[in-house]
């Protein structure tokens, strides 16, 4: 009988994970490792630099995806081999010039976890939430200083990990000085997570809006 239990439950686990992979794939209207050619013309990519490994960017207007209206723009990253490790999603942008506040992108994110954990069927116990600061050299030579307040949750699927992030970012615009604030929902291979984020950023402790804009 105790057999016969956990069998019941390791089904339902895995309908779980493979409902959830559908209703994500639903949500974005893209599915991880595929081949980029299902949603844009691969001589629109262009080769990321400063990463360890061979990256292309997509930007928004190459591509031809049925998305959710609720979504601003994408962005998607393949490997040399043109299989989508990652999408990025920019749900919010908020635009600072004196009156500052990190408080509505906060909001904001508590309610897109609210939303997947609905949604997917996730444990909300299981995000972890995560402080970080670029340390990725062209990025900061680019666009300066880069701050992220992300929180994470990662699954398995067919024995691959994958993560999802919902992320406030925090950058200041060198002509105008002011402080650009968006709000994505990431979804990543752990493999793109490991490999290509992990380097780029610096785990630091939890800031505060006075931290945000003296780093800034």
């Amino acid at each position: 009988m105790i057999f016969f239990i956990k069998v019941l439950v390791l089904m339902f686990s895995f309908q779980s994970l493979t409902m959830s992979e559908e209703k994500i794939y639903s949500l974005f209207g893209v599915k991880l490792n595929d081949d980029i050619s299902n949603y844009a013309d691969v001589e629109n990519g262009k080769l990321a630099k400063g990463f360890s490994e061979k990256i292309y960017n997509f930007g928004d207007k190459f591509l031809k995806i049925d998305r959710d209206e609720d979504f601003l723009y994408y962005a998607i990253r393949t490997d040399k081999n043109y299989r989508i490790k990652v999408l990025n999603a920019a749900a919010k942008r908020y635009i600072y010039k004196n009156d500052f506040s990190d408080s509505q992108c906060i909001a904001e994110k508590k309610k897109y976890i609210s939303i997947l954990v609905n949604e997917l069927n996730f444990d909300s116990s299981k995000f972890k939430n995560y402080y970080r600061k670029g340390v990725h050299r062209e990025t900061q030579e680019s666009t300066g200083n880069l701050l992220w307040d992300d929180a994470n949750y990662i699954y398995t699927n067919n024995n691959e990990k994958f993560r999802l992030m919902v992320i406030c970012t925090y950058q200041k615009n060198k002509e105008t000085d002011e402080v650009i604030n968006f709000l994505f929902v990431s979804w990543m291979t752990e493999n793109y997570y490991r490999n290509n984020v992990i380097p780029r950023f610096e785990i630091i402790d939890k800031f505060n809006k006075d931290f945000i804009l003296t780093f800034l």
